[in-house]
């Protein structure tokens, strides 16, 4: 049956994208429709098609419908494919921002022109949290737009393929012409290992006469426009025509292109803005970093572009562009090339190496040796109040009192480091006494910084890493504390117990007198004497414990007085001397213990005789 909401968070992973929807009719799909589109056409304009998971062997079309399609579980378990049929999902009905599809895995979308993914044709819809991948065909492979304003939030566009025509555009993204005064959004996306096997332009992001758009928190990544049929273009973004695009807080690294091999910017007037962007890592026959074409006009604060072979950036064919606190620094050859002269010095730009912490593994946050830190231009236009990583902007980077921008798309936080002291350890003395253990720590920081390691524990103070003790019999509780040298700490402890486990030595006790002759059933004190020693030299004490005879206490006539024995020290008893009618002379059997400072225990036993009389 079809309900109403009237409590969004029952469906939690859509809170967002029911949030623009306010109240409506909840289409369960496949319990009120069996199909993702049948719940389409069963919405009106504020209802909301929830899906179950599972996967889903058909192609959408909203309709121009303002309703939410959304997952009911996310992407990971939730997928429409297209079959290789055509386009998996369509707004070509002048949809608006209340036109939300959210939550899925789009895949297996073909389309030997544009939008195999997804299509979008004079509209404006929402289009967040998805994954949309393993799609193929000419432009706009993961998504199109085309005249047309979408926000396109949070989502994952990857391992999408141009492998049908050449000269495409934006195997990940195309953005083709303006929806008038309203801008396309791209805001928080992964963009990466998209890969044309032809000339296309843009492997990750395509712009095509886009007009206004903003391109925010992006990551662009990995993506290839190299192949069979011609050169490429900006293997992480291509920008040509009119587009008057900010881009702020974005990573574009890893990209591969002919020309560009991060981003290739050329075409007409339009003001775009660059702000806190890193460029680094990409690769290009011709222009790795930066590539500039065209009568374009930018201005660019805060960014980071690096590159390994050729210049970091180069301008062919344009008119100024206007660089503000960028870093720009290429490690191999001059930095800046072209028409765009050496900047260095001027307006706040330097070129060094920006120190990242891990670029192999995609950590391009700055260490704190960064000659980016507290670098770049508060006045930056539009300057953004977070980082790409969510960090806050403005900090106090290096320390100074005075907090100032950094440049690149991650402000510098310190972070502190992690520790650990290793397993708490339990040991024996050995046959020399001695337990020697070793005390290894581990610790790794989140900001590359260089660590130092300090052990302290009662045994003392050492520095290092792992270090090595002989402690005496005990406990022990060492504490490593880890220093990034940046104001961070973290400590661990390990408890390390040594044991002596092996039992005290007893020689051959003796007692006196060891023979009683006195008259019958007189008590008759007796003294013991024992040497016992510890391996180690620690204390040992002795006493005895027990007292037995060889004869009953009665029953062989000749009378009994009770008690036969009675400990009266820890090495002292008292005897009677008893004999026995019909006995052949009594035996006391007296037992020893000895026990160690480790509580350990060793026996014995010495005899006092009682003759026949």
């Amino acid at each position: 049956m079809i309900t109403r909401i009237t409590d969004v968070t029952s469906a939690a992973f859509i809170v967002l994208a029911l949030s623009a929807a306010g109240e409506g009719a909840t289409i369960r799909v496949p319990a009120d429709a069996p199909t993702i589109q049948q719940g389409i056409d069963a919405a009106v304009n504020g209802d909301t098609a929830l899906v179950s998971p599972g996967t889903y062997y058909e192609r959408i079309n909203f309709h121009g419908k303002a309703i939410t399609v959304a997952s009911e579980q996310g992407p990971d378990i939730t997928t429409i494919d297209g079959g290789h049929a055509g386009t998996v999902v369509t707004f070509l009905s002048r949809e608006g921002r209340d036109s939300v599809l959210s939550g899925f895995t789009i895949r297996n979308g073909f389309n030997g022109y544009s939008g195999a993914g997804i299509h979008v044709g004079s509209s404006s819809p929402t289009i967040r949290g998805n994954t949309i991948t393993h799609n193929s065909g000419c432009s706009g492979v993961g998504i199109f737009s085309a005249s047309s304003a979408p926000r396109i939030e949070g989502n994952k566009v990857i391992a999408n393929s141009t492998d049908v025509c050449t000269g495409g555009w934006g195997t990940g993204i195309y953005i083709l012409g303006t929806a008038g005064t309203m801008a396309a959004e791209i805001v928080d996306n992964d963009i990466s290992d998209n890969t044309s096997i032809g000339s296309t332009s843009g492997g990750g992001l395509g712009l095509f006469g886009s007009g206004a758009v903003l391109v925010q928190r992006n990551v662009i990544a990995r993506n290839v426009t190299l192949g069979n049929y011609g050169c490429g273009w900006g293997g992480g973004i291509a920008s040509t025509n009119y587009t008057q695009a900010t881009l702020i807080d974005n990573l574009i690294v890893r990209n591969s292109a002919c020309f560009g091999g991060g981003v290739q910017w050329d075409g007409t007037t339009g003001m775009n803005l660059w702000v806190n962007n890193t460029i680094a890592d990409n690769d290009s026959m011709y222009y790795p970093g930066l590539y500039i074409f065209g009568y374009t006009f930018n201005h660019l604060y805060n960014n980071i572009i690096t590159a390994a072979s050729g210049p970091a950036v180069f301008c062919e064919y344009t008119q100024v562009q206007h660089f503000y606190a960028n870093d720009v620094f290429s490690s191999s050859a001059a930095s800046w090339g072209g028409s765009c002269t050496d900047q260095t010095g001027l307006n706040g730009n330097i070129s060094g190496d920006p120190a990242f912490i891990d670029p192999a593994h995609r950590d391009y946050r700055l260490k704190m040796t960064s000659s980016a830190i507290d670098a770049g231009d508060d006045a930056a236009p539009q300057l953004p109040g977070v980082d790409l990583g969510g960090g806050a902007r403005v900090f106090d980077g290096d320390g100074d009192s005075a907090p100032r921008v950094d440049m690149g798309a991650f402000e510098y936080h310190n972070h502190a480091p992690t520790a650990s002291a290793g397993p708490d350890q339990t040991l024996t003395l050995g046959s020399d006494c001695a337990a020697g253990v070793t005390l290894t720590a581990t610790a790794s920081d989140p900001d590359g910084d260089a660590l130092t390691y300090t052990w302290t524990s009662s045994l003392g103070t050492t520095t290092g890493a792992t270090i090595s003790l002989t402690p005496p019999v005990g406990t022990y509780t060492s504490t490593i504390t880890v220093d990034d040298g940046n104001g961070a700490f973290a400590s661990d402890t390990v408890v390390v117990t040594v044991l002596d486990v092996a039992p005290p030595t007893i020689g051959s006790p003796m007692a006196n007198p060891s023979v009683i002759s006195v008259a019958d059933h007189r008590m008759v004190p007796v003294v013991v004497s024992v040497l016992a020693s510890d391996q180690c030299g620690g204390s040992v004490s002795c006493r005895i414990v027990n007292v037995t005879s060889n004869e009953p206490v009665d029953g062989l006539g000749d009378g009994d007085t009770s008690l036969d024995w009675e400990i009266t020290g820890y090495l002292t008893v008292n005897l009677r001397a008893e004999r026995a009618g019909k006995g052949t002379g009594r035996v006391y059997t007296i037992k020893i213990v000895c026990v160690d400072a480790s509580g350990n225990q060793a026996t014995s036993t010495v005899t006092v005789t009682v003759p026949k009389s």
